[in-house]
């Protein structure tokens, strides 16, 4: 889970949160990241969209959650 509190916003913490969790997963030759978001969260839903993740269908727990937004991202 990634989240950040609403002071720490805008400083460009995700894009490095992010970049680091792609270089960890690389590293250890993962080929896919998948993730979720809630259809409330439209900011995560931007952000991920804008770092490259496309949507997917849900998957694990979150197939019967009708506000998951699942994504994934090809390493």
């Amino acid at each position: 889970a990634m989240y950040l509190a609403p002071e720490e916003r805008g400083k460009s913490l995700s894009q490095r949160l992010m970049s680091i969790a792609e270089r960890f997963a690389r590293q250890n030759k993962f080929r896919t990241i998948k993730l979720r978001a809630g259809e409330p969260q439209r900011e995560a839903l931007r952000f991920y969209e804008k770092a490259g993740f496309q949507p997917t269908e849900p998957f694990g727990k979150w197939k019967s959650d009708p506000t998951a937004r699942c994504f994934e991202k090809k390493l």
